[in-house]
């Protein structure tokens, strides 16, 4: 993941509109892990596991509403 993240950067470097990748990497990053997980509890169907996750995320994306606010 932070491979990609990196190509993100490298490639928003190299194009001619310049524009800031950080805030789309750091939200992709922090998204990923939590969705990931989540995926992995309900294709085994352990809906505790799923449902923390889907939590998890829901707070990561709250606080990322609050920050812009």
């Amino acid at each position: 993941m932070l491979f990609f993240g990196g190509l993100v950067g490298v490639i928003a470097i190299t194009k001619v509109e310049k524009e800031n990748p950080i805030p789309g990497v750091a939200i992709a990053t922090a998204l990923m892990p939590p969705l990931c997980t989540a995926g992995y509890g309900l294709a085994l169907g352990i809906l505790d596991f799923f449902l923390v996750r889907c939590i998890c995320t829901l707070l990561i994306v709250f606080s990322f509403v609050l920050q812009a606010l």
